[in-house]
């Protein structure tokens, strides 16, 4: 729990807002990149998606929908290991997912028909109420694990993850 403090402290500087027209709609694409010491790399793709005040994100928190919703992808050099979940190495589609009883979690490659490797997100209240995605990273203890780093509406999220 301290490191989620510490990451609330440190998203406060770098959080932003922008309005958009409709749910699907992008402010802009980030491309997160890291290297590691032991010359593993991780990219991550996403587009800010007005997500914070539209009726997809309020069925998403209610359990409404059921389907994995895509939010970017990752590329990594080498394997990941995530919680129990394995990901080899290789591009990978990124989604979100709420289950009816509010859990969320985030799925790592697959498809809507036929689901990846699936991991619980640890939330908390984000500092400030954003309107679109925000993804970040922060790195680990060690040298080659991260935090991935999830703001979304009025929650924030976050998954550890060791790269191989």
């Amino acid at each position: 729990m301290k490191r989620l403090t510490l990451v609330l402290a440190l998203l406060m500087g770098v959080a932003f807002t922008a309005s958009a027209h409709n749910a699907h709609e992008a402010v802009m694409e980030v491309d997160l990149g890291m290297s590691f010491a032991g010359g593993q790399k991780v990219s991550i793709k996403y587009k800010a998606l007005n997500l914070g005040t539209g009726s997809t994100w309020t069925k998403l928190k209610a359990g409404e929908i059921s389907r994995p919703f895509p939010i970017g992808e990752m590329t990594t050099s080498a394997p990941i290991k995530c919680g129990t979940a394995s990901v080899p190495a290789g591009t990978h589609r990124l989604f979100f997912l709420v289950d009816k009883q509010g859990n969320q979690s985030l799925m790592i490659g697959g498809t809507r028909q036929k689901p990846g490797p699936k991991v619980a997100i640890e939330t908390t209240s984000a500092p400030q109420k954003l309107e679109h995605l925000m993804l970040t990273t922060i790195q680990g203890e060690g040298d080659s694990d991260f935090m991935m780093v999830m703001v979304f509406g009025s929650s924030m999220g976050m998954v550890m993850m060791d790269v191989q």
